[in-house]
């Protein structure tokens, strides 16, 4: 066995401290960067699963939307063909009204030509 001399030992011993120094700094490196990854891809996770659920939510409310409107707009033209049809039969209505009062308020004589149309 050869004897060192203390400059020997000294170098060894600051080659060992320095080795070790370095490679406890590798594992900390190591152990926090593999925590960063991991947290990260929790987060990752944790965001696709909120972004999925506001996209379904964004869609609801996207297509609850379009429903009403439809419906709305729907309601719309069938308020219009009502008043349409409506203002039609008010307009006979009114004819009717008028020809019942010129038939009741005429002669016998006169009411039977109002009565039988003239032919064109």
């Amino acid at each position: 066995m050869k004897n060192y001399t203390i400059q020997e030992r000294f170098f060894i011993f600051l080659g060992l401290i320095c080795f070790g120094t370095w490679f406890t700094g590798y594992y900390y490196h190591y152990k926090w960067d593999k925590e960063i990854q991991e947290s990260m891809h929790k987060n990752d996770e944790i965001s696709e699963r909120y972004l999925a659920h506001s996209m379904t939510k964004s869609m609801a409310i996207d297509h609850w939307k379009a429903m009403y409107f439809g419906q709305k707009n729907f309601s719309i033209m069938l308020e219009k063909q009502v008043d349409v049809i409506n203002n039609y039969w008010s307009q006979e209505n009114s004819k009717l009204r008028d020809q019942l009062f010129d038939l009741t308020n005429m002669s016998s004589s006169r009411t039977r030509d109002a009565i039988v149309p003239p032919e064109k």
